[in-house]
């Protein structure tokens, strides 16, 4: 229950306390002195603590005053459970940023969100890392999107070899073995348009297309690893046909 609301309550306790002094007040004969009732005076008294205890929580809660109010502050880690227990949300640090979760990484459904000075990073998950999805935003990666499903992956954003572009990958991913690239659709640091490079199971290249700076931007497309002497390409001339060297 909102705070207002809870002053609002006691706001109007009050004023009903009040009114019955009132009541009974005027229901009782006066004191032989001419003086209040002793119930009276401490009922007044009682009154007079609980006005003032609710004017301290409305300037403590910023009550009453628009747009000023103090937001709840809770510190972390804290767990937000369900009517079984089981937990629902987790805050927590970890190492220099924070972590909000729900689910835990490796088991069933996952929402994980991880920020810190470096990286901001969410993770979604379903019965673990073999079917994730994943968008990560890095001071030394750029901005990225993954996805992953059993041992094939993609990945749009920044790539290998700080590449543009989309990524086919095939292998599972380690801390020291990425996944080797099948396929991509980039742009390399210096190359005026995107480039379709093809590999073999090995990660060498076997097929190339895009255009050739060197030759007027003229669409080109080359069948073999590049540099090897044994290259066949396909290059589109100026009057419309096509050359293969």
């Amino acid at each position: 229950m909102k705070t207002p609301t809870l002053v609002a309550s006691f706001n109007l306790g009050a004023a009903a306390l009040l009114v019955l002094a009132a009541v009974i007040h005027g229901s009782r004969p006066a004191q032989a002195q001419g003086g209040a009732s002793p119930d009276i005076t401490a009922l007044t008294e009682r009154v007079r603590k609980l006005e003032a205890r609710i004017a301290e929580d409305n300037s403590a809660s910023g009550a009453g005053a628009p747009g000023k109010a103090t937001p709840n502050r809770v510190r972390t880690p804290f767990v937000v459970v369900d009517s079984k227990g089981r937990d629902v949300l987790v805050v927590d640090e970890a190492g220099e940023g924070h972590v909000l979760r729900m689910g835990k990484l490796g088991s069933g459904s996952v929402f994980h969100v991880q920020v810190t000075p470096a990286h901001a990073r969410l993770i979604l998950q379903k019965g673990g890392p073999g079917l994730e999805a994943r968008i990560d935003v890095s001071e030394n990666r750029g901005s990225r999107y993954l996805a992953y499903e059993g041992s094939v992956s993609s990945v749009l954003g920044t790539g290998d070899d700080n590449k543009h572009g989309l990524f086919l990958r095939a292998g599972e991913a380690s801390d020291t073995v990425a996944p080797k690239t099948l396929g991509e659709l980039a742009m390399s640091a210096g190359e005026t348009g995107g480039v379709l490079r093809l590999y073999d199971k090995e990660g060498k290249q076997v097929v190339s297309a895009g255009s050739n700076p060197k030759e007027g931007g003229r669409g080109q497309i080359g069948v073999g690893p590049p540099g090897a002497g044994v290259t066949t390409m396909l290059t589109h001339s100026p009057d419309g046909y096509g050359e293969v060297q």
